[in-house]
């Protein structure tokens, strides 16, 4: 099996934010064969985390290509690890505030010829897309509404305090979904305190596409009007996910042109997003190899 692949992202503002927070990036590390995806989302109370997400992306991806194509994954903190130091270096070059870095991080990498690996700092939304169109959701959540980001690991004393404080607990919410019909097949959700961030190994074989989403994706809401006033309604997060990954094509800037749509669609049916949102993926495409006659 022969695959080819292309990657997207894009990102906008939410509607009570007066600047964005959220960031997006994607690409290829050293050729075709390995693509990535990254998004970060800056805290609300924390400063200027607007530029410590692009900062935080930026880092990460100069630790990716670092990896040798060649060697195994050495796991999701060899290279974090590195992004924080040289995140914290370019903050304090900028003279900007260390918590400028608190922000979730989530990405997708391949991680050799069969698998990519999706990981999640914080709070956030995973999807795979099977080949036979089931869509595989995974939402992260934090129950004290804090999400235990990976800038905390610069300082063990604040990260200390935090956990005393909110703790590191997350909810692990899987759904699975069948496209045509949208359709719910099935969910399990279970409870995990870890301060380690959420990991899965996708065999790439069996998916046509990876994508994350910030939790912005379950702020949306839809105006509506009563009998004596108008009132907003929250809506369903899956059924805008699927809205979102309504793909027309896979070519070129797939997410933005889909986003483009979607803004629209949002538009004429007055639904709108209260927080930032973003949106990267990786299109998987396969090609089979064709026998060889003697």
């Amino acid at each position: 099996m022969l695959y080819k692949f292309n990657t997207d992202a894009d990102f906008y503002i939410g509607k009570t934010h007066h600047i964005c927070q959220d960031y997006a990036a994607h690409g290829f590390l050293h050729d075709d064969w390995s693509p990535f995806i990254v998004l970060s989302d800056g805290c609300s109370s924390s400063q200027k985390t607007d530029i410590g997400a692009r900062i935080l992306t930026s880092s990460l991806i100069k630790a990716m290509g670092r990896l040798n194509a060649n060697e195994p994954f050495a796991g999701e903190w060899c290279f974090s690890k590195m992004a924080l130091e040289d995140a914290n270096i370019a903050c304090n070059i900028l003279k900007l505030p260390q918590e400028c870095l608190d922000a979730t991080l989530l990405y997708a990498m391949m991680i050799n010829d069969f698998e990519c690996a999706l990981t999640c700092f914080g709070d956030g939304v995973l999807v795979k897309i099977r080949n036979d169109d089931f869509i595989e959701i995974v939402k992260i959540e934090y129950p004290s509404g804090a999400p235990l980001y990976l800038n905390y690991s610069s300082d063990q004393e604040r990260k200390r305090r935090f956990i005393e404080k909110y703790s590191s607990r997350r909810n692990i919410t899987n759904y699975d979904i069948k496209n045509s019909s949208k359709g719910l097949i099935t969910i399990s959700e279970y409870c995990e305190d870890k301060d380690s961030p959420y990991t899965e190994f996708v065999p790439i074989r069996n998916y046509k596409c990876v994508a994350l989403f910030s939790d912005g994706v379950l702020s949306f809401m839809k105006r509506m009007a009563g009998q004596t006033s108008v009132y907003n309604e929250p809506m369903n997060f899956i059924d805008i996910i699927l809205e979102m990954l309504a793909f027309k094509s896979y070519n070129g800037e797939f997410v933005k042109r889909r986003i483009q749509k979607f803004r629209k669609y949002c538009e004429e049916n007055n639904i709108f997003n209260i927080d930032d949102v973003s949106m990267a993926a990786i299109h998987i495409e396969k090609e089979e190899i064709p026998d060889i006659v003697a």
